[in-house]
C-alpha cells in the first residue's frame, strides 16, 4: 500500500522522469512518467546463501519487478549490466551503464610525501569481502614485508570469525580495529596506506577502490565481478580465495617501482572516468535521453 501511495503523489505531480535510486519503483505510475531503476548488483542472486532463502526471495521478487516495469535501467558497472541481462532476460538495449563516483573530498589531490606504514581494509566485515583471508596471509608474510593492518568498518558473526583467526595466528599487536569513520578522517587513512587490500567474492562496484585510488593509493583486488573495472590500472588483481596469490601481490606492491606505477595509473584512471562532475553528467544527459 506505501508503494501505491508513493505511486499516487507522482501521478499526483504529473512528473516527467521517477528514478528509483536503489532497486525499486513503486507499482501504479502513470505510464506518462518515464521511470528509471537503478541496481547496484544481483548478489542475492549469484550467492543467495549469503542472505538467506526467504530474504533472496523476497529481493528477487521485488527488484526483478522493477527492472521488468521500468523504462530504462541504470547499472553501476557493465558487470552488474551484464548480471540483469543474463539472469533476468531483460534486453542490453533497455540497460544503461552509469558509473558511480564518490565524495568530492576523496578526489583532492593529497599533498606531499606520507609514510606508507600500514596495509588498509575498508567495508563491512562480512564473509563476502574476506578478511579473514588478509589475516591469514598476513601470518604467512616474511618479516621484512610485514606490516601492520587497519580495518574501517564493522561486522557480526563473521567479525567474531576474523577475530578467533587473529589469536590463532597471534597477531593481536598487528590488527587495528577501527570501527565506522567519517569521510575525512578516512582520508588521512587512505593517505598513510601502503595500499587497500579487498579481496571481495563479488560487489557491484566497489567505492573504496577508487577512494582509495583518487588519494594515489593503489589496491589489492579480486578480478571477479565489478572490481576489476573499479581498479582499472591502479591494482594488482588475484584471484578470489587464493591465498597464494594473495600472498605474491602483497610483496609485490611493496616494490617501489611497481608501487609507483600503480600509484600514478590507478589516479589517473579514476580521474578520468569517475570524477564527479563526469558521472553526474552522463546522469544528466540519460535523462534528458529519456524524455
Amino acid at each position: 500500500w506505501r508503494s501505491f501511495g508513493v505511486a499516487n503523489k507522482i501521478n499526483e505531480l504529473s512528473l516527467d522522469i521517477f528514478h528509483g535510486l536503489s532497486h525499486e519503483i513503486p507499482y501504479g505510475i502513470s505510464k506518462k512518467t518515464k521511470t528509471i531503476v537503478t541496481i547496484h548488483d544481483l548478489i542475492y542472486e549469484k550467492y543467495p546463501e549469503l542472505f538467506g532463502w526467504w530474504n533472496s526471495k523476497i529481493y528477487q521478487q521485488k527488484y526483478k519487478s522493477s527492472c521488468k516495469r521500468a523504462d530504462v535501467i541504470f547499472a553501476i558497472s557493465k558487470s552488474t549490466a551484464k548480471d540483469i541481462s543474463e539472469l533476468y532476460h531483460i534486453n542490453a538495449d533497455k540497460i544503461k551503464i552509469t558509473y558511480q563516483s564518490c565524495d568530492q573530498r576523496f578526489q583532492t589531490i593529497p599533498m606531499g610525501e606520507k609514510p606508507k606504514s600500514y596495509f588498509l581494509y575498508v567495508g563491512t566485515i562480512n564473509k563476502r569481502k574476506s578478511l579473514k583471508d588478509i589475516v591469514t596471509a598476513l601470518s604467512q608474510l616474511p618479516e621484512d614485508k610485514k606490516k601492520k593492518l587497519v580495518v574501517v568498518g564493522e561486522g557480526g558473526s563473521y567479525k567474531q570469525e576474523v577475530i578467533e583467526e587473529i589469536k590463532k595466528y597471534n597477531l593481536e599487536d598487528w590488527i587495528i580495529f577501527k570501527g565506522n569513520l567519517n569521510n575525512d578522517e578516512l582520508i588521512k587513512l587512505y593517505d598513510n596506506a601502503l595500499c587497500l587490500i579487498l579481496p571481495s567474492q563479488y560487489e557491484g562496484f566497489g567505492i573504496p577502490i577508487i577512494e582509495s585510488l583518487f588519494r594515489k593509493t593503489p589496491v589489492i583486488t579480486c578480478n571477479n565481478s565489478s572490481l576489476p573495472e573499479a581498479a582499472g590500472a591502479g591494482a594488482i588483481l588475484i584471484d578470489h580465495g587464493n591465498l597464494k596469490s594473495l600472498l605474491n601481490a602483497i610483496i609485490a606492491i611493496q616494490d617501489v617501482k611497481v608501487w609507483n606505477e600503480l600509484s600514478e595509473s590507478g589516479n589517473s584512471y579514476v580521474n578520468e572516468i569517475f570524477n564527479t562532475y563526469k558521472t553526474s553528467l552522463e546522469i544528466h544527459n540519460k535523462y534528458l535521453d529519456c524524455l
